[in-house]
């Protein structure tokens, strides 16, 4: 099957395989774009999660065929099982089958539209194949399938990292399977990184050593304080730079592509415009959820459907008001709101363990009060702005443009904020690990558990910290008003509105 980066080999096929790709309740993924409304930004991000899901799987290949050939550690190879291997593989095969239009926007609001809560739901979907055979006939039958429980894999994908003390077999394997599908270098990150890069013309996931990382790989078993056994992959000290190389290409890949102004602009858009769908009281109205709606559009329970952007945004509109439906008449028009003021971290107060205006703008900024708050701040600033210029006749701005943009003020949500939590992208709690090579420690097999074990110190402080730098906090405006606003106001301005609204208001929220 020839599906390859300029940098790696084609993915292994088999009929097998082939019957789950070709299953409707996976093809659905050809149509899902795998980076949503980031096209807006990058016309050439048109791949599709099946791309993702496909490059995923051959990674997974690729990590189980260095695991069981790793020369100096065995324990892959006793602990794993023929089982075991199709079950990992099966779940990275389809660890995206829930991904929908949007999955990523929506899931940051709400915990139970995450994909990966409707990826174990689709497992059990009912619809079948030309060869009348449901997925779960696939993954579960010995003869023409794969032979594995579903339970297994839905335990794979859904269940956290489990860092307690392992007093069985089987919690050990279940840990280590889970690092290589969620964990610091997964095969998820490896193939993403990578073909997001790639297809939007960036350079950065380009830098990771892939190669070197999959020939680096082996099984890491250590305890930690209070006696906690850790299980999972790391890397040799040879591959230590391709292994770090992922957390610098994840960093450089957030601040230009997935966090980009643009997109975090369309994110606050959707979020408003989504407060009406979580209306339990508009939901009882209507007799039924948003959650049940997105359900029946992507025909978790019937026969899945195609789905598309524009038809999630129509179902959006259907749950909004007023203020969400011309939002999102915006997005689709791609007339999106424009920064006037982005706050970043302050490293300095930080290390002081000072409250920065940063975090006191993260903690507030989802409240709709406190946007409501600065708006009003704003409001009254640039009339001050035009009191101020009318006597003194220093303005270039027209009266109309003026007077625009203080009746565009007086409206709801002309004004928005957002700042993304840096929690959210750190991922697995597991740290990154490395080991020496026996041979580096004169073939002593006991002394390299005790002393050669250590961990990334990139990916322990300096990664999380450039997390924290690329999560900055904006503030958005109508676009119609941004220049006007901007030319009365100015940066100053704009952050002295922020600070009095976060320490005037930001008790009374």
């Amino acid at each position: 099957m020839r599906h390859e980066f300029r940098n790696g080999g084609p993915a292994s096929f088999s009929d097998r395989v082939k019957y789950i790709i070709e299953h409707p309740v996976f093809t659905r993924l050809s149509f899902v774009p795998q980076l949503g409304l980031l096209n807006a930004i990058y016309p050439t991000a048109t791949h599709s999660r099946l791309e993702h899901s496909i490059g995923t799987f051959r990674n997974c290949c690729l990590y189980i065929q260095a695991l069981y050939d790793d020369p100096y550690n065995p324990i892959f190879k006793q602990l794993m099982n023929e089982d075991d291997i199709k079950t990992l593989l099966l779940a990275s095969l389809l660890h995206d089958l829930g991904q929908y239009p949007l999955a990523h926007e929506i899931g940051e609001l709400r915990e139970e539209f995450k994909h990966e809560n409707f990826t174990l739901k689709f497992l059990d979907n009912e619809t079948k194949d030309n060869n009348n055979r449901t997925i779960k006939e696939i993954i579960e039958d010995f003869e023409f399938g794969w032979g594995c429980k579903v339970e297994n894999i839905k335990r794979l994908l859904g269940i956290k990292r489990d860092i307690d003390i392992f007093s069985e077999k089987q919690n050990i394997k279940q840990a280590i399977l889970k690092s290589i599908i969620d964990g610091p270098i997964d095969v998820d990150k490896s193939d993403y990184l990578l073909r997001d890069s790639q297809n939007c013309y960036l350079k950065y996931g380009e830098s990771i050593d892939f190669d070197r990382l999959v020939r680096s790989l082996t099984i890491i078993i250590t305890k930690e304080k209070y006696e906690r056994t850790i299980c999972t992959i790391g890397t040799y000290d040879k591959g230590q730079t391709a292994a770090e190389s992922l957390s610098f290409a994840r960093y450089l890949l957030f601040q230009s592509l997935y966090w980009h102004h643009t997109s975090r602009a369309i994110r606050a858009m959707l979020k408003v415009a989504l407060i009406p769908a979580f209306d339990k009281k508009k939901a009882r109205e209507k007799y039924e959820s948003f959650y049940k709606a997105i359900e029946d559009y992507l025909g978790l329970r019937g026969n899945p459907k195609i789905t598309a952007i524009d038809d999630m945004l129509n179902l959006i509109i259907g749950w909004s008001d007023s203020t969400g439906k011309e939002l999102i008449r915006m997005i689709k028009d791609r007339k999106y709101y424009k920064r006037i003021l982005t706050i970043h971290s302050e490293p300095s107060k930080e290390e002081n363990g000072k409250t920065t205006l940063l975090d006191r703008f993260r903690s507030a900024s989802n409240k709709l009060r406190f946007q409501e708050i600065l708006q009003s701040e704003i409001r009254k600033a640039f009339q001050s702005f035009l009191d101020e210029s009318e006597s003194r006749r220093e303005s270039l701005l027209s009266h109309s443009k003026m007077d625009f943009a203080l009746e565009m003020l007086e409206k709801p949500k002309t004004i928005l904020c957002d700042c993304p939590d840096p929690s959210s992208v750190y991922g697995t709690t597991d740290k990154l690990r490395f080991i020496f090579e026996p041979k580096r420690l004169h073939h002593n097999y006991f002394i390299r558990s005790e002393t050669g074990e250590r961990i990334s110190e990139v990916w322990n402080q300096v990664y999380f910290r450039l997390m924290n730098i690329v999560a900055k906090g904006r503030i958005f405006c109508h676009p119609d008003i941004r220049d006007t606003l901007m030319a009365g106001l100015g940066p100053q301005r704009l952050i002295r509105c922020l600070e009095v609204t976060t320490e005037s208001h930001y008790t009374k929220l």
